[in-house]
């Protein structure tokens, strides 16, 4: 398996150490480590923290309502969550061509985070089928729950098949996330989960 470190260095040559903040997170990929109760291993994966965008945190705000186990990830604001409140002018501009050339953009998050992780040259964390296509189309290298699992084993954070399976199902039935049936042979699972 490939580690997040190798991808990074053999794309859009992004220097990206997870001992940097060089990453930027959106709510699906967040809220599904969250939900499933695996929001540590988000942390001990990027341990100098993550960033994210004012949208996704207000994102989170109405869906602790309903899911209080994201009050989880709002008691990390400013501290592993790092959240980019002032954007800069490149970055408010592109907001709003991104708003205007595609049409998904014009609310939510999105847009903000696809443009701070253009702007400041930043990896885009991702499950969002739409948000990923967009944000490749743009020139952003993307990740999702797939690349942080094969990270997490590359390190030893997953020991086993076992315990690997207990976090697909987990993200499943909890979280109501999914991995395609592709995703979960390049975990080395089978389909029968």
């Amino acid at each position: 398996m490939q580690s997040l470190l190798d991808s990074c260095s053999h794309t859009n040559q992004i220097i990206c150490i997870m001992s940097e903040v060089r990453f930027i997170v959106d709510s699906s990929t967040l809220s599904n480590f969250a939900r499933a109760g695996y929001l540590n291993l988000l942390k001990t994966l990027f341990h100098a923290g993550l960033l994210t965008t004012s949208d996704v945190i207000e994102e989170f705000e109405r869906g602790s309502e309903k899911y209080p186990e994201l009050r989880r990830v709002l008691n990390e604001q400013n501290l592993w969550l790092k959240v980019v409140d002032e954007l800069t002018e490149e970055e408010q501009s592109l907001i709003r061509n991104l708003r205007i050339t595609y049409e998904e953009f014009e609310e939510g998050a999105d847009a903000s985070l696809l443009a701070v992780a253009k702007e400041r040259n930043l990896m885009l964390i991702t499950d969002d089928k739409y948000l990923k296509k967009i944000a490749e189309r743009e020139g952003v290298k993307v990740v999702g729950t797939v690349e942080i699992l094969e990270e997490a084993i590359n390190r030893g954070l997953i020991r086993s098949v076992e315990e690997l399976k207990q976090i697909v199902i987990n993200m499943e039935h909890v979280a109501r996330f999914r991995l395609k049936d592709t995703d979960l042979k390049r975990l080395g699972l089978s389909l029968d989960l």
